[in-house]
Parts: structure tokens; C-alpha cells; sequence
């Protein structure tokens, strides 16, 4: 499942990068990076978004939203 989500997710405005692991007790956690100028809110509905477009693809399961778990974070720049 978690590949199927990644490839949704990845390209959402302000992407950084994203991450993701699973665990053998079939959790997952896909971590999301955004600009520091994304506002967080927009950056979370558009991923909501993207994932609501991958779920015809995930095995039929009311669990699988406790399977995801999405972490969004914002990047700070660094002043030099």
C-alpha cells in the first residue's frame, strides 16, 4: 500500500521530498516535507486529496486509514 501512496502523493505543490517507512506490524508512516512557504492547512488538504485518489487502488479495508499515517512538515530554510 505505502508505494501506491507515495506515488500519489509525490509532486503536491511544495514537495520537498517524502519518506516513508513500514514496520512488521503492518504499520507505515509517510513523512512529507514541504517548503517553509507552503502554508501547512492547504498542504494537508492537498495531500488528503492525492490519498483519496489512490484509495480505489488499496485493498478493500476500513483499516487502512489507521494504517496511514501522514506526517506533514514544514522545512526551514537556512539563513546563511
Amino acid at each position: 500500500m505505502t508505494n501506491i501512496l507515495e506515488r500519489q502523493i509525490n509532486g503536491v505543490e511544495g514537495l520537498r521530498y517524502l519518506t516513508s517507512s513500514s514496520s512488521n506490524d503492518g504499520t507505515s508512516t509517510i513523512t512529507v516535507t514541504f517548503d517553509s512557504s507552503r502554508d501547512k492547512d492547504i498542504a494537508a488538504v492537498d495531500v488528503q486529496n492525492r490519498v483519496s485518489v489512490a484509495q480505489p487502488q488499496l485493498p478493500d479495508s476500513e483499516d487502512y486509514y489507521n494504517f496511514l499515517q501522514i506526517k506533514l512538515i514544514k522545512q526551514q530554510e537556512k539563513k546563511v
